[in-house]
């Protein structure tokens, strides 16, 4: 198969632009959401509310990506299943994600419910931002259980093709979010005045919202997640594969989000831990902006190069991976050039905190966007290529272990032993990237991760 990484066929667009599209528009208005979401509470009082909301979301982050990596490896089967029509398959894998999505949610949830100032104590040293965390995460541990279901039948419906109803539902349950946000958050006279609880709620209705969406419209048309019970029950076989390749990739999430969590545990140990925090949480604005051009290629990579490598199509997997190697650096470094950069410095002034905390927000931007294209690569090739081609312990390790070894040290000793700025403290963590960077093109040349998982 001799075909051009420059010159794509009409086949190969259609597919990335009916993949990457709807991906990339959810990621828009959650990206806009959130930053309403975070301006509401802002309004609640200045720096404040917005280092507790955004240190207790550092917890929600944690379970996002320890489900994460749950989906991922439920992922890497219904793609290859959904490139041989193993309908069958599919529901199995879907069963199995579906308990362990609420193991998941149990493990972070229940803590979060039970001691939300405990955990919290561990983020920030501010008793005040300790107990107005605490008001939000005690509530948010519900929503784990619920926001666990929605984003499993999300990623099976995204992985078998049907990424529209995933993106509509998810559009309803963040507009609901805001809709209630501003009922509950402030007094009405009526209703509301729950301030940073009333974010919460808000957050746990918009959730139900997005599940029951997804839920109805799956078994309206007999989406791939619309199964019996007994469609759902895999072999013993098939459940200790699925771990095989599942646990190593939940275990390499929970620990970068461990690391990536123990970062803002050391920013809220900068100067006073508010302004600091209050910074990350507004700089997390642009952050989420920053990865919409990532989150759409490397979704649409990994379900392309899966359901090659599913088919037996090992020439179409490479090729199709040496495309999105060369096209996704480049993508998201233009994106975050011509849209990111101008729309920061309008996304920071619209928080109501003093000058310190805004221009340590923009420094972090600034570095963010000069690095995007590592993590574009990075994404493609971990998550992308090597945990889809079931090459899932090097891609741990090349993970987790720059993380723990460079980056966690060096950020603790920059922020807590050393006490630099935050701007140096966020750029020591890139140091672990450019290792990740190196170790993973190294692994992606040696073509281990180009195998079927499910003959």
């Amino acid at each position: 198969m001799q075909r051009s990484i420059f010159r794509w066929e009409r086949e190969f667009s259609s597919q990335l632009v009916r993949l990457a599209i709807p991906i990339a528009l959810q990621s828009v208005v959650a990206s806009s959401m959130q930053l309403v979401d975070n301006l509401m509470i802002a309004a609640i009082g200045s720096d404040l509310p917005i280092a507790a909301v955004s240190q207790a979301n550092r917890v929600s982050f944690l379970f996002q990506v320890a489900l994460f990596g749950a989906i991922s490896g439920s992922s890497i089967f219904v793609a290859q299943y959904w490139g041989k029509r193993d309908v069958l398959g599919v529901r199995r894998t879907f069963g199995i994600a579906t308990v362990v999505g609420l193991v998941v949610a149990a493990l972070i949830g229940l803590p979060s419910i039970a001691a939300p100032r405990a955990i919290m104590r561990l983020l920030v040293k501010s008793e005040d931002v300790v107990n107005l965390g605490a008001e939000y995460l005690g509530i948010m541990g519900f929503v784990y259980f619920v926001q666990s279901q929605s984003l499993v039948r999300a990623a099976v419906l995204k992985s078998t093709e049907q990424v529209k109803l995933p993106m509509f539902a998810s559009i309803a349950g963040i507009l609901t979010n805001v809709v209630f946000n501003y009922l509950l958050i402030f007094d009405h006279m009526w209703i509301g005045g729950w301030g940073v609880r009333g974010a919460a709620i808000a957050t746990l209705i918009g959730t139900l919202v997005e599940l029951f969406i997804i839920e109805f419209f799956a078994r309206r048309y007999r989406f791939s997640t619309a199964a019996k019970f007994r469609e759902m029950l895999p072999t013993a076989p098939q459940v200790k594969h699925f771990l095989a390749i599942a646990l190593p990739v939940l275990l390499n999430e929970s620990l970068w989000a461990a690391g990536t969590v123990t970062y803002s545990a050391v920013y809220g140990r900068i100067g006073d831990g508010v302004a600091a925090s209050a910074a990350a949480g507004i700089f997390s604005n642009v952050d989420q902006l920053s990865g919409i051009a990532i989150r759409a290629l490397c979704h649409a990579s990994g379900v392309m190069v899966g359901m090659a490598l599913g088919a037996g199509q090992l020439e179409r997997a490479k090729l199709y991976a040496k495309r999105f190697m060369f096209a996704s650096p480049l993508i998201t470094q233009a994106f975050c050039v011509a849209v990111v950069l101008p729309l920061s410095g309008l996304i920071v002034g619209f928080f109501p905190v003093d000058a310190g905390t805004a221009r340590m927000a923009r420094e972090m931007t600034y570095i963010l966007i000069a690095f995007s294209w590592v993590h574009a690569i990075n994404c493609t090739v971990i998550v992308s290529l090597l945990r889809t081609g079931g090459d899932v312990r090097a891609a741990a390790v090349i993970d987790v272990a720059p993380l723990w070894a460079i980056g966690v040290p060096l950020a603790a000793i920059a922020g807590i032993v050393l006490k630099w700025e935050l701007k140096y403290v966020y750029l020591s963590t890139y140091l672990e990237a450019l290792a990740k960077l190196a170790f993973g093109i190294r692994r992606y040349r040696q073509r281990k991760w180009v195998r079927s998982i499910v003959k």
